[in-house]
């Protein structure tokens, strides 16, 4: 309701605004054709421009303010509880019945006056003329067009004043000055209440009689007899409403707009004067202000990592050394870029440029170069309890090498070192050493068990039994649900787990050989947790590394760990499904398909 009656309010003032600029600055003028499509104009915009917003951001620093509890208790008692006797009034129920009872007025009237029309056109005689009908009638009407229709009675006038009618008649048809009409007949129905569209309709009405009188002035060479017809015609009001009737009161104004000189073309400027007064409109009404809160970035005093280190030598790999960059991005905010990277024949630093920027816009630099491999160097974060942050370089280099992260939010991982090498003599060695690499990389795959985080080297002595099942998330799924931490992949415990010592009898676990009865009445036989045989099948081993284990529908690439945790009797069906080709030794392979209860 607010924004309907916000919008009314809006066109409304803009109307009004063109209304008065046209009565003002141009109704005196012969820019007619101009005035034409200034107030056309006006309508568009009155109609679309309300809707039409700029939403302008404010952003405002964030200010904590004590919230205190002012309530007070209130106490009621029967005598303080009024019943309510009656119903409210419904105003937006009453606006509206009386807005459609207007509006069903003005449409029945629009109906009436189209049949009327319409039987005028279909009971007359009807002639052509180029383009244009004519219409002569016996009815006492005063003359009117209808798009390309023109109506008249000729018995009314002499040959020289009809010929002055249909001229102007003409004009009226070559310019669609009907289709003005039936625009602004449509507006003053949706807008009935509204007491400007109406004086806004005189006018538009007003000026197309003025285009038209203009344009039948100018081919006809008696301008004296064309004014005496406009005075004869005075005396026949008979028209329809939505039509461009030849007759029209203020005759008085038509006949001086006759015989007024032409304005000057620097008149025209008066019509720049709605520009401004738009742009005056949009920045006043039109801008949606919306204030938004700056969050700024607090470092707590337990922040996700406090410090990080890179120990750079000349055997660093500039591959390894740029992947370091996200992490310091990721963690602090810090842009680290190397650049100007020279090697000798050994793929040993010579030279390069370290740029590190923290979150804060401070740069520093750090710059090697030479003919001899450069002496290791350190490049580091550090940030206080207290939030306060310190980085820069170090020459002062530890034994270990790579990126090392301190971490005090967690005890069991404190310190977590990621090597990018270490000693090495040769470009064998190091060759040797990035396989090595990407070998123990596999080894920190990341284990969720009963909510905590895991790594091999942890529970590298423990059986781990689950009550529900095991989710395995590859690399690229580890990394996008849990960050960095879950870069090699990411295995879920699900349900309750259990650690037991290895060598040790776990709680849930099934003295092999064992059956066990699965849903279809087949019994499943397990020598031991690595060995099983299931009727119709050959024996399955699972620490063949071509065996493929899908557990619920989830892939298990170690499928004799797997094994090793899971509870035997949980186990609900098995399907065994060969390779395409079992004779084929060397590709077949074995899957096993087991859902659990």
């Amino acid at each position: 309701m607010d924004l309907l009656i916000t919008y009314t309010l809006k066109s409304a003032g803009l109307l009004l605004f063109f209304s008065i600029a046209y009565h003002v600055l141009l109704r005196k003028e012969t820019f007619f054709r101009a005035n034409r499509f200034f107030l056309l104009s006006g309508l568009l915009v009155s109609i679309v421009l309300p809707w039409i917003t700029y939403t302008k951001i404010v952003w405002m620093e964030a200010i904590a303010m004590p919230v205190q509890n002012t309530a007070k208790p209130m106490i009621m008692d029967s005598q303080s509880i009024v019943p309510q006797t009656h119903e409210p009034i419904n105003w937006l129920m009453i606006i509206g019945v009386i807005y459609a009872v207007g509006a069903l007025f003005f449409i029945g009237q629009f109906a009436l006056d189209y049949r009327q029309l319409r039987k005028v056109l279909k009971e007359n005689l009807i002639r052509s003329e180029g383009k244009f009908r004519i219409v002569e009638t016996r009815e006492d009407l005063s003359p009117f067009s209808y798009f390309n229709y023109i109506v008249y009675n000729p018995a009314h006038y002499t040959a020289t004043e009809s010929a002055h009618i249909l001229e102007h008649e003409k004009t009226h048809c070559r310019q669609y000055h009907s289709i003005d009409m039936m625009f602004m007949r449509l507006l003053c129905i949706l807008f009935w209440f509204n007491p400007i569209i109406w004086l806004y309709k005189k006018q538009l009405v007003q000026n197309l009689e003025f285009i038209a009188d203009a344009e039948a002035n100018r081919l006809i060479t008696d301008r004296k007899n064309y004014q005496i017809t406009l005075l004869k015609v005075t005396a026949r009001e008979n028209c329809l409403s939505f039509t461009n009737p030849f007759y029209q009161s203020l005759i008085k104004k038509r006949i001086i707009m006759l015989n007024k000189k032409q304005s000057r073309s620097s008149n025209l400027l008066k019509y720049g004067v709605a520009i401004p007064a738009l742009l005056l409109f949009m920045l006043q009404f039109q801008v949606k202000v919306i204030a938004q809160t700056k969050q700024p970035k607090v470092m707590t005093n337990d922040p996700k990592v406090s410090k990080i280190e890179i120990h750079v030598d000349a055997a660093s790999a500039e591959k390894d050394l740029n992947e370091m960059t996200a992490f310091f991005k990721d963690e602090f905010g810090a842009t680290l870029q190397f650049s100007e990277y020279k090697a000798n024949a050994l793929k040993q630093i010579t030279g390069l440029k370290v740029t590190l920027k923290n979150r804060y816009g401070i740069t520093k630099k750090y710059e090697v170069s030479g003919k001899m491999p450069i002496d290791p160097f350190t490049i580091y974060v550090d940030v206080a309890p207290d939030g306060k942050e310190d980085f820069g370089f170090s020459t002062a280099t530890k034994n270990s090498n790579g990126l090392v992260i301190h971490n005090p939010g967690r005890e069991e991982d404190s310190i977590y070192a990621t090597p990018i090498r270490k000693e090495a003599q040769s470009a064998t060695d190091l060759l040797s050493e990035n396989k090595q690499q990407r070998a123990n990389a596999n080894k920190q795959m990341l284990y969720i068990i009963n909510g905590k985080d895991y790594y091999p080297d942890m529970i590298k002595d423990q059986v781990i039994t689950t009550s529900e099942f095991i989710e395995q998330l590859s690399p690229e799924e580890g990394l996008k649900r849990y960050g960095r931490k879950g870069k090699d992949g990411v295995l879920i415990f699900h349900g309750t787990s259990a650690f037991n010592k290895k060598g040790k009898e776990e709680p849930n676990k099934i003295s092999a050989p064992t059956t066990i009865t699965l849903e279809n009445g087949d019994e499943a036989v397990f020598f031991s947790k690595s060995k099983m045989k299931v009727p119709g099948a050959a024996s399955v081993d699972f620490t063949d590394s071509n065996l493929v284990l899908i557990i619920n529908g989830v892939r298990y690439d170690d499928a004799n760990e797997t094994m090793e945790g899971l509870d035997l009797r949980r186990v609900k069906s098995i399907q065994i499904v060969e390779s395409a080709n079992p004779d084929d030794k060397d590709n077949k392979n074995t899957k096993v398909l087991m859902q659990l209860k």
